[in-house]
């Protein structure tokens, strides 16, 4: 029998995508394609506009409020104002519904119906009835796009009298439902959160910050606790962790300055956790937290000085690494990132009409003509200081997709979801013309990348984003999602690159207890080791998926580690391990804490145990180097309480970062067969220079990996021993 062309090609997209090797081109370029943006013509003044699917027909809407002029001021804009895609990316038709305007908007939905809802805040709340007479509002859709109901009431309560702005969708109670958060127009109100009570009513519960503000708000887990954070441009403080119960408190820590312009979210380091950018003095700024250090770092590197408005975080390019857009006096910029702080411009645009203008409103990350690539939408008061007024303009990444693909953008991996809470999953397609429609099936796997798959979602929009409850798993640090998207009659799978965590209602009754088995631990200047003990007692009833982690305090009160971070299945009743840890020479003298952890690292933590420990003579080096470990693993067999001869613990690589070579080491509870497999972050495999497979004893092992033949990066190891498979990152940095 024959087999068809479009047979083989749709068999060969599959396995390609399978394995990582249909990707895009890391150039990227930007052309304009504003065609129906000009009616009616903006006013003045700032605004916010939002990409999203608003007829849920699979292609990127742009909806706003308007500016200075809705409704009815100098111009025909009111209400919510929705451009419709004509399904290319190239040509907009709008929509007006309302009486009000000036302000900002957010979409999601907020009365789980499947439809997309809006969230706003104005200064115009000029209308006679229900819709659009209030300062915050929210407004269930039909699915059209078109048609609003007001579903707001107990909002803009708290006294807010000058005006509301920007706003934005969040679980922040973890409760199943969005809540909102609105900024103020510039002063007079500070960030107002109110939480949804799930049938048109919503109680306040924090004004976070008062002052000036520069009008934008976004919601994402900074700190890996599962509790989103929210970040907004104030004068007193810009960013605030989420204690999970829609309360927040300040975390600007050691950012520098009080007032974040232009900030933005997005994960910069791939650990799971939203970092931030935003602009100080003019100059483009990226900065990452340190969750162990409760610290911010600055990764902004070689990033260019000048003066700057917005920023905004996202994959520009595709390629797994989060990149930066800024705009400047008339001009759009795009640099890419490689995790590390070493940027690179990628691309940039001057609005010709005039290379002068100022940005009233800057947004990115929706792909509107399906290529595979993120799209920019903007707003620049443009002309003569007396004569200027704002325009909208989109632009487009200008490459022409050639096969269909899906590459995962969030979870990417590291991110900590609590059950029966709210989140969004996003992701890019390219669905080259001619394929028709597009659809997308999303499946979850708590038990690692093979499976099994329950599912998410299926045959919806292929619009890159899913709202999605966190469902009601056991508790599991090996978490995936899978993306089927479906065009005409060809199909690509993409999976999360790796694994993120969900964590069941409540603590689990499982508890910790760490001893040094010869007390007191005295470690001479010369270095040493001691042993010791570790004990998990899990009485919650049922087996418990967890970390078990270890790290150490030092005297000056900073943390190395962690020295252990083991993935575990915990049986029902009492486990005991023994290990050595080892001490370098060049430790400081002094007192230390050698801490213990069970719960999903970093921050899920169910129960923890301590003990002292002196070292007796000086070093200066406070690095992880020498801080080994070793002895009985921690991978816990869920059945029984000794290893089976095929499981193992990966303890890490190190170094990392490193240059040219790391060495990953991994510990055996019996003889097996062991496998080393390198990827870049698009999931290729780098195919040279790995470790064959072979049979390797019990114990302690380890393996070299020589990266010299690679560029600077972030790749993945995965080890196979057995039946059990381990992954981590690393950082390649020259």
């Amino acid at each position: 029998m024959r087999t068809s062309p479009r047979c083989i090609f749709r068999c060969l997209l599959i396995v390609s995508i399978l394995l990582g090797l249909v990707s895009n081109s890391s150039a990227i370029e930007y052309f304009e394609t504003s065609n129906g943006l000009s009616y009616p013509q903006w006013e003045g003044g700032h605004t916010e506009i939002e990409m999203a699917d608003l007829n849920l027909d699979g292609h990127i809407d742009l909806i706003s409020i308007g500016d200075h002029g809705s409704p009815y001021i100098n111009t025909q804009e009111h209400g919510v104002m929705v451009y419709f895609n004509d399904g290319t990316g190239r040509s907009w038709s709008v929509h007006q519904n309302g009486n009000f305007g000036y302000g900002g908007i957010c979409v999601g939905d907020v009365n789980d119906d499947g439809l997309p809802d809006i969230g706003y805040g104005m200064h115009h709340n000029y209308s006679s009835n229900d819709f659009g007479d209030q300062l915050i509002e929210v407004a269930l859709g039909d699915g059209s796009g078109q048609n609003w109901t007001p579903w707001d009431d107990g909002l803009a309560s708290q006294g807010e009298d000058y005006g509301m702005f920007a706003c934005d969708f969040g679980d922040v109670d973890n409760d199943g439902d969005l809540d909102i958060a609105s900024t103020s127009f510039g002063s007079g109100n500070p960030l107002m959160i109110y939480l949804n009570n799930g049938d048109g009513t919503w109680t306040h519960s924090q004004a976070v910050t008062t002052g000036n503000c520069s009008m934008i708000v976004f919601f994402g887990d900074i700190n890996k606790d599962g509790n989103l954070d929210v970040a907004s441009s104030y004068q007193n403080g810009s960013v605030f962790f989420g204690n999970g119960d829609g309360t927040f408190f300040n975390a600007m820590y050691n950012l520098p300055g009080s007032y974040c312009y232009g900030l933005s979210l997005g994960d910069v380091d791939n650990d799971g956790g939203m970092d931030i950018s935003f602009v100080n003095n003019g100059n483009p700024e990226v900065w990452t937290f340190d969750e162990s250090a409760v610290q911010w770092i600055n990764n902004t590197g070689n990033l260019p000085t000048g003066s700057y408005g917005y920023t905004h975080l996202c994959d520009m390019n595709a390629d797994g690494f989060c990149d930066l857009a800024a705009t400047s006096s008339g001009t759009v910029t795009v640099w890419t990132g490689n995790g590390a702080g070493n940027w690179s411009f990628a691309a940039s645009y001057v609005i010709a009409n005039d290379p002068d203008c100022y940005f009233e409103a800057f947004r990115v990350g929706g792909d509107a003509d399906h290529n595979g690539y993120p799209d920019i939408v903007h707003l620049t008061d443009e002309g003569s200081w007396i004569n200027s007024y704002n325009h909208l303009r989109f632009y487009r990444e200008s490459s022409l997709p050639t096969s269909l693909t899906c590459f995962p953008v969030f979870p990417g991996g590291g991110e900590l979801f609590p059950v029966g809470s709210v989140r969004f999953t996003d992701w890019l397609s390219a669905v080259p013309e001619g394929l028709g429609e597009s659809t997308v099936d999303i499946h979850l796997s708590t038990t690692g990348p093979a499976g099994p798959w329950t599912p998410v979602a299926e045959n919806v929009p292929n619009n890159g984003r899913l709202q999605w409850i966190i469902p009601e798993v056991t508790t599991s640090a090996n978490c995936f999602l899978k993306y089927t998207v479906t065009a005409g009659a060809f199909t690509v799978e993409a999976e999360t690159p790796l694994a993120f965590t969900i964590v069941s209602s409540g603590v689990p009754n499982v508890q910790i207890i760490l001893r040094p088995m010869n007390p007191p631990v005295q470690i001479p200047a010369a270095g040493g080791s001691f042993d010791y003990n570790v004990e998990v007692n899990n009485n919650s009833g049922s087996p418990q998926n967890c970390n078990v982690w270890i790290d150490v305090t030092l005297p000056g009160g900073s943390v190395v580690g962690p020295v252990v971070n083991a993935s575990a299945t915990i049986p029902t009743g009492m486990i005991e391990r023994t290990r050595t840890q080892l001490v370098p020479e060049n430790a400081p003298t002094g007192t230390y804490s050698y801490n213990s952890y069970v719960g999903i690292y970093p921050n899920a933590i169910w129960s923890s145990s301590s003990f002292d420990f002196e070292k007796l003579g000086y070093g200066d080096n406070l690095s992880l180097a020498g801080w080994l470990t070793y002895g009985e693993p921690f991978e816990f067999n869920e059945n029984q309480c000794t290893l089976s001869p095929s499981s193992f613990i990966l303890n890490g690589c190190h170094p990392n970062p490193f240059n040219p070579s790391t060495t990953i080491s991994f510990e055996l509870s019996g003889t097996a067969q062991v496998r080393l497999d390198v990827y870049d972050i698009r999931g290729r495999s780098v195919g040279v220079g790995l470790a064959p497979t072979r049979q390797y004893p019990a114990g302690h092992n380890a393996i070299t990996f020589d990266g010299s033949h690679l560029p600077s990066g972030i790749y993945i190891y995965r080890i196979q021993a057995g039946e059990y498979t381990g992954s981590g990152k690393m950082l390649l940095l020259k």
